[in-house]
């Protein structure tokens, strides 16, 4: 009589749960038969999306692990699937919003890059406070190319006296579904009368 070992397991992990669009996301996991060369079919349902799509057929390495590297354009479920088991991750999205230091003619050029136009959406500019909290100090609409400029003596006439930090944040209800909301970096802003 042959005895069988326990059905074969599979575990996936992702090397982050939340990322800026754009970044890259390595997959890994392991097997429990612990085997070289055991198949492993990776599977990814995007957000939006109602088929689950194959996105490689790995083998495993040494002590069954294998890895994968995705970048995912949109908060997506990610499947490592094997004969008797399967294993599912999250990666959720949030749009990378960059706000570079004002140009020599004094302008802020900020955008926001997603797999997704959001042009027409509406976006904040925030104020750090005396109280360490981020203030809405302006609501402003993005252009056709998801991107804003503003001056900097319009950003000066919405702050206090004294040294600031400035940020663009953009509110879950204008990020859509599939992504997170998100802020761009900060910079600094003087007022001096």
């Amino acid at each position: 009589m042959t005895v069988k070992g326990a059905p074969a397991v599979v575990t996936l992990a992702a090397s982050a749960p939340v990322v800026k669009f754009g970044t890259q996301v390595t997959l890994s996991g392991t097997v429990s038969t612990k085997k070289a060369g055991e198949t492993v079919t990776l599977v990814q349902l995007p957000t939006g999306e109602t088929t689950k799509q194959v996105l490689a057929t790995l083998q495993t390495t040494t002590n069954g692990a294998f890895s994968f590297t995705v970048t995912p354009q949109i908060t997506t479920l990610y499947q490592a699937q094997i004969k008797t088991s399967e294993s599912s991750v999250t990666v959720q999205v949030a749009p990378m919003v960059k706000l570079p230091a004002p140009s020599r003619s004094g302008y802020f050029h900020f955008y926001v890059t997603a797999a997704t136009s959001f042009a027409g959406r509406h976006v904040f500019l925030q104020r750090f406070t005396l109280a360490h909290t981020w203030v809405n100090i302006s609501n402003l609409m993005l252009g056709s190319r998801s991107g804003r400029l503003i001056s900097l003596r319009f950003v000066r006439s919405l702050i206090p006296r004294g040294r600031w930090s400035i940020r663009v944040f953009v509110p879950q209800d204008q990020v859509g579904s599939g992504y997170l909301e998100t802020a761009s970096g900060s910079q600094p802003v003087v007022r001096r009368r």
